[in-house]
């Protein structure tokens, strides 16, 4: 019975480790919203994302609540969590892990939409 029990909490902590695996993406810093305690990044193609929460080492590391880092192009390694809200919505909280800073330039066909609408 023993042996059952811990194979079940093996499988449930395996299981719930591959949720939340660790993704990459290289985007701009948008800035830090204090209102909403949300971290925004662009990525080449102007899509925003928002990060919930960021490591200690990288606030650490980095002003991301101060507007000096605002246009650097960074790679974000983050993990998604699903989470529901207060009715019961799923949706997926960000969290960063690590940042690097790098290069990266806009897409131009990103641009040239924009100035279509």
């Amino acid at each position: 019975m023993k042996l059952r029990y811990l194979m079940i909490l093996m499988l449930m902590v395996i299981t719930s480790v591959g949720f939340s695996q660790e993704k990459t993406m290289k985007a701009f810093y948008s800035g830090y919203d204090e209102d909403s305690h949300m971290y925004s990044f662009e990525d080449a193609d102007r899509n925003y994302v928002e990060f919930k929460s960021v490591s200690p080492e990288v606030l650490k590391s980095f002003k991301l609540k101060t507007s000096e880092l605002i246009e650097k192009a960074f790679i974000i390694t983050y993990t998604a969590k699903q989470v529901k809200d207060e009715d019961g919505e799923i949706y997926e909280e960000l969290s960063i892990t690590k940042l690097q800073p790098t290069t990266l330039e806009r897409n131009e066909e990103a641009d040239s939409d924009d100035d279509d609408e």
